[in-house]
């Protein structure tokens, strides 16, 4: 409950991504406290070792959840991450 989600928060504001994976749309969710630089680079890292170990396809979706600003991506297509631009 509420000591689950507080440590949760402590985490994310440390620079924690929090990854999950929803195999009925296909789609990947990292939840972040801010999408800064660093941040955006551990997505990526995280993303190219899914793409070169087959655990993650090149045709699934992603979506960034910024709890900092309680925002959210739209769930967009792994192609269109900018960082990842030399897989495809």
């Amino acid at each position: 409950g509420k000591a689950r989600s507080e440590i949760m928060l402590g985490l994310l504001k440390q620079g924690w991504v929090r990854v999950r994976y929803y195999p009925r749309h296909d789609e990947w969710q990292f939840q972040v406290w801010q999408c800064d630089a660093p941040t955006e680079k551990r997505i990526a890292d995280f993303l190219t070792h899914g793409l070169n170990n087959s655990f993650i396809q090149s045709h699934s979706f992603i979506r960034i959840l910024k709890t900092e600003k309680q925002e959210r991506t739209a769930s967009i297509p792994l192609q269109e991450f900018s960082c990842l631009s030399r897989f495809f």
